[in-house]
């Protein structure tokens, strides 16, 4: 242990390490995931837009003319705040819906965007027929109630008819955004646990209220 200390140590001061316990308030997400710009997704990995102001600030970074990477970029708050300074931000996530959240927070969208997403209607509900037999996923038919799950296949459909490519993400992603909340299961780690009761919840009562709040905030989104 005195060994891997001294290790420790010594890369700490080659690097210029230090060690602030503010940093733990922003990168714990349960402190901001009731933000605005943090609340419409359930992203546990998610930190606070303030970190990259930290850095900036510490490192006595002159943003002019400067790139901002970065190159694990999650649900996208660095991004969010690279943006509002005026730098020029990349973004790179293994994981595609990653890459299309931060996507839909960082776009600006015109009045023609939100009015295409404001004014999105809910499929009309009929009973369709296999469904599942497009996955491969074999616990498919346990995530969701078949009603909801014929609700999130007319979503995906009806979304899929629109033109407008801002537009179509932000709704795709606002589907995305619904899905743990009217599913019977539950983030857990890096898996996934039944919730004890039966979710009751209707999807498309959570996307027309969600897609609502966020189509209305005046876009961009944050975080």
């Amino acid at each position: 242990m005195k060994e891997l200390t001294k290790e420790i140590s010594k890369y700490e001061k080659k690097f210029n390490l230090v060690r602030n316990l503010e940093l733990k308030k922003l990168v714990n997400y349960s402190n901001y995931k009731n933000l605005p710009f943090q609340n419409w997704c359930n992203y546990q990995e998610g930190f606070s837009t303030q970190i990259l102001d930290w850095f900036i600030k510490y490192l006595k970074i002159d943003i002019k003319d400067s790139v901002f990477l970065d190159p694990f970029c999650g649900s996208g708050s660095s991004l969010v705040t690279g943006k509002s300074y005026g730098l020029k931000s990349i973004g790179i996530d293994i994981n595609p819906f990653s890459c299309l959240l931060s996507e839909t927070k960082v776009n600006s969208y015109s009045v023609k965007d939100l009015d295409i997403i404001r004014n999105f209607s809910l499929p009309k509900y009929k009973d369709e027929k296999d469904f599942y037999k497009k996955y491969e996923f074999s616990m498919i038919k346990k995530l969701f109630s078949k009603e909801n799950f014929n609700k999130i296949e007319l979503l995906k459909l009806a979304i899929n008819n629109i033109e407008n490519t801002k537009s179509k993400n932000f709704l795709h992603t606002t589907l995305v955004c619904c899905l743990e909340l009217c599913s019977n299961y539950k983030k857990a780690g890096n898996g996934l646990k039944k919730r004890k009761k039966i979710n009751e919840l209707d999807i498309f009562n959570e996307f027309g209220l969600k897609n609502f709040m966020a189509g209305n905030s005046g876009v961009q989104m944050g975080g």
